[in-house]
């Protein structure tokens, strides 16, 4: 048997075929990957540490957050690499959520922060490597 991941609607789909361009949008949207939903969904993400933070937007018209009101077995493909770990939820009112709040801000200054929303916090496998992942400051790492 074999698992499919369902990408939802035209929009989504054309975002994970932008994310495969050499240029553009790989550096901020990473393809999120979960099973329960089968879902592949593009996602804004910062890198912080062996984490990485997606946000939530508008918590209260999506659903697929909720599969990490637990800890879940989550992949997400940042720049040219595929990250494996577990992803939980952080809600709103704890010191744990003002961080990510900062390191996603810092990632993406441009995008307004609502205070409602939840993050996904995936903590990274340590065979999962975060070298080619954007860093947290949003700046592109130049080669040494």
């Amino acid at each position: 048997m074999s698992t499919r991941n369902d990408t939802p609607g035209f929009g989504a789909a054309a975002t994970l075929v932008a994310l495969r361009l050499p240029v553009g949008l790989r550096r901020r949207i990473g393809e999120l990957r979960f099973q329960g939903w089968g879902s592949t969904l593009p996602v804004p993400y910062a890198c912080s540490g062996g984490s990485v933070v997606v946000r939530v937007d508008h918590a209260d018209r999506t659903t697929w957050w909720r599969t990490f009101r637990s800890p879940h077995p989550v992949s997400i493909r940042t720049g040219r690499s595929r990250l494996t770990g577990t992803g939980r939820v952080v809600m709103p009112g704890t010191s744990e959520y003002e961080m990510l709040k900062a390191t996603y801000q810092r990632a993406h200054p441009r995008r307004q922060a609502w205070g409602s929303d939840p993050y996904v916090l995936i903590d990274v496998d340590r065979r999962s490597s975060l070298r080619g992942a954007a860093p947290a400051t949003g700046r592109r790492r130049s080669a040494a």
